[in-house]
Formats: C-alpha cells, structure tokens, sequence
C-alpha cells in the first residue's frame, strides 16, 4: 500500500477537462477523496459524500477544500469527464487490485 503523501503526488498529475474558471472543485481534490472514500468500501456517490462529509478534518489535511466537500452530484459528475483510462491506471498505481 502507498503513503498518503505517494497517493496526493499522483493525483496531482490529473488533467481536467474544463474551462478552469468554471472549476469550483480542483480534480485532486475530487479524485483524492473518491479514492479515500473507495478504500473504506464506499462505491456509490452518495455513500463517498458521506464518507467524505465525516473524514473532512483529514481530507483539510491534505487538500485547500476551499469550496467545502462537493455533493454525490459533483463526485458523480467530474468523475465522469475524466478517461477511464486515467482513473483505471491510477487504481494500479495507488495498489487497488
């Protein structure tokens, strides 16, 4: 399993498909805390909410959370901008199986 500070390198190489105006949730922060989440077993959206809405003293630790936690609706969404790909190399670098 990889150091925290291992998984927060990685995620920070993502790129994000927006117009960074229109961003109100850095994709680090996004990925960093669906990966946590993922984990501890959460898999649905709103599960990961939960999840994260619980552990934000930790997640403050490592991400600025300027915007707060994002909803499922968010999770859910810029989730689903980012390849495949990237999220699935990112699982075999993080150690997921």
């Amino acid at each position: 399993m990889k150091k925290i500070s291992d998984i927060i390198s990685l995620i920070k190489n993502i790129e994000y498909p927006r117009q960074k105006s229109k961003i109100k949730y850095p994709i680090n922060e996004v990925v960093g805390m669906v990966l946590f989440a993922s984990l501890e077993n959460a898999n649905e959206w709103t599960g990961i909410e939960i999840f994260c809405n619980y552990h934000e003293e930790f997640f403050n630790k490592y991400f600025k959370l300027e915007n707060g936690i994002p909803s499922h609706d968010t999770f859910q969404r810029v989730m689903g901008i980012i390849d495949p790909k990237v999220i699935q190399q990112l699982q075999l670098d993080v150690g997921f199986e």
